[in-house]
């Protein structure tokens, strides 16, 4: 059999179906995002869960979940 590949782009990228080897940007999806139903919701409309809040990871991909931390 032949062997593929498949591979994720980080939020805010999609897959160029052109080639479908490199991330280009998919800005659009994360602006129609508007709640994130009780979930912490990144500068950037990302909602990741309230425990990801503050525990040392950029889980955001912008840093807003550990910014005013205690």
């Amino acid at each position: 059999g032949v062997l593929t590949r498949v591979c994720g782009c980080r939020y805010g990228r999609k897959l160029n179906t052109m080639n479908n080897q490199e991330c280009i940007d998919n800005s659009q999806a994360e602006s129609s995002q508007t709640s994130c139903n009780g979930r912490f919701q990144c500068r950037n409309s990302r909602c990741i869960p309230l425990s990801y809040k503050c525990d040392g990871d950029d889980d955001c991909h912008d840093n807003s979940d550990e910014q005013n931390c205690p």
